[in-house]
């Protein structure tokens, strides 16, 4: 990266801040507050690409902070991936609800939030200071209400059979994002398209769960509290965010989990 991107690491542990920035500085420009009043102040002088934000601090905590990052015009737009140790998973969903990217619980393996890092700077922050151009527009769904799916590539065919079933009875389904392109506005796309959705069924299936694609898409539908239908395709580990939702067993009970979906999407979506 030519232009350091600037993270700004909010956590009341010194040794916490100690352990991340020789972890970062290499690639990035790294900024730390030991509070959430510090780190405020921090973010609005600074304007940092990142926060990494703990959740459990005294005083102010996590969700405070983001509260007030997220309700301030000159802090609004910077991304903020909750690091912390707490796995609880309503806490997880909160969060998300609250404004923040993305979640990633501490462990003493660090790969999984330096890959995330590089996706978010990559994926939004170089575009951002290169001047991305506009998202762009959404297709208009004419009447109907929409509902977006979410899938893997590998999962084409069975996300196929379920915009069939989707379709019967009576929504747009979502199936086609192919005029959306990976990279320079592709998350900002996604959320403005989701706005015009009113629900989401995601197919899980282990390709699906290791997609940053996918996990961007059931992770903003969270943001937005819009109805999410997850559908387990086939065995997979389940994020943390999505254990405290219902899921329908297409793999355990194919023929149930259709007529199952059908009144899902009645309920939830209307």
């Amino acid at each position: 990266m030519s232009e350091k991107s600037r993270i700004l690491i909010i956590d009341d542990l010194a040794d916490n801040i100690s352990m991340l920035r020789p972890l970062l500085k290499r690639d990035y420009e790294v900024i730390a507050a030991e509070s959430g009043e510090e780190g405020l102040n921090l973010a609005r002088a600074q304007q940092p690409d990142i926060i990494l934000l703990d959740l459990k601090m005294p005083g102010m905590d996590g969700l405070d902070v983001l509260r007030r990052l997220r309700a301030d015009k000159s802090t609004r737009d910077i991304l903020v991936i909750m690091h912390t140790s707490n796995d609880d998973q309503t806490m997880t969903h909160t969060a998300i609800e609250e404004g923040a990217i993305d979640y990633v619980v501490r462990s003493g393996d660090t790969h999984l939030l330096l890959a995330k890092l590089k996706q978010y700077v990559e994926q939004i922050i170089i575009p951002r200071k290169h001047g991305a151009p506009s998202v762009p527009e959404m297709p208009v769904s004419l009447g109907r209400k929409r509902v977006f799916l979410s899938y893997s590539s590998k999962d084409a065919a069975f996300a196929a059979h379920l915009k069939g079933v989707i379709e019967e009875m009576g929504y747009e389904a979502w199936i086609d994002h192919s005029h959306i392109k990976a990279g320079a506005v592709w998350l900002r796309s996604i959320e403005e398209g989701l706005k015009t959705c009113s629900g989401m069924v995601l197919i899980m299936s282990q390709p699906a769960m290791a997609s940053h694609f996918v996990t961007a898409e059931y992770l903003a539908i969270i943001r937005m509290k819009k109805p999410l239908i997850p559908v387990l395709f086939a065995p997979c580990e389940i994020p943390i965010v999505l254990e405290i939702i219902h899921r329908i067993d297409y793999y355990g009970n194919p023929l149930n989990a259709i007529e199952e979906l059908r009144r899902s999407l009645k309920e939830q979506i209307g």
